[in-house]
């Protein structure tokens, strides 16, 4: 019978974020993510994921101009970055007896996981750009919004040739981006003190 082993590992992650305001005009938020990795000096690593986004209520600035019926006027973009990395000890090594034979010979085992020296974290970039409407006291509402998603340095377990004594690496294999638009309309047609009765349309396009 086979020995399997357990590698513990060890991860440690702050976060942080930060509000700005401008005259109830502009708001600017600063996000920060940063996780630490490994319990070996050679296996010690870490990795930064910044966000930021930005948003102006154009109708607050512009409020003495713009009619009545006009509620809500909002520009705002955003920049995020998510991910991991591996987390777990890499190329960890061990050897044992398996309890099988081969002939007159006994088979030996390697545990631990094949992994590339240059790997990369797995990353998720977003960036969007938007637009919010509202009108007649938001009786009617709308937004649209833009993007860009990008899944890159994507991980995966990747075969190798069995002579090596594994039988995958872990490696980046790819990058994936998607361009898309995104809008929504909502209509209320009935609001009081005792319900309000409201209707959403959403519509999208993603290549």
């Amino acid at each position: 019978t086979s020995i399997w082993r357990s590698y513990p590992g060890r991860s440690y992650g702050a976060y942080a974020t930060v509000t700005l305001g401008w005259e109830s005009m502009v708001y600017l938020e600063l996000t920060g993510r940063n996780d630490w990795s490994g319990i070996l000096e050679h296996e010690k690593v870490t990795h930064f994921y910044p966000g930021a986004s930005l948003s102006w209520l154009a109708s607050e600035t512009f409020k003495e101009n713009l009619p009545e019926w006009v509620t809500l006027l909002k520009m705002r973009g955003s920049y995020a970055v998510t991910g991991h990395g591996i987390g777990q000890p890499v190329n960890l090594d061990s050897y044992g007896i398996s309890g099988n034979v081969w002939g007159s010979s006994a088979m030996g085992t390697i545990g631990g996981n094949l992994v590339d020296a240059n790997i990369k974290p797995e990353l998720s970039i977003t960036k969007e750009l938007g637009v919010d409407l509202g009108f007649f006291q938001n009786r009617i509402s709308a937004n649209f919004t833009i993007y860009q998603k990008a899944h890159i340095n994507q991980i995966q377990n990747l075969p190798v040739v069995a002579s090596s004594g594994f039988g995958s690496m872990l490696a980046n294999m790819g990058n994936v981006t998607s361009d898309g638009i995104e809008a929504s309309l909502t209509v209320v047609p009935v609001r009081n003190r005792d319900w309000t009765w409201s209707v959403t349309g959403n519509a999208f396009f993603n290549k």
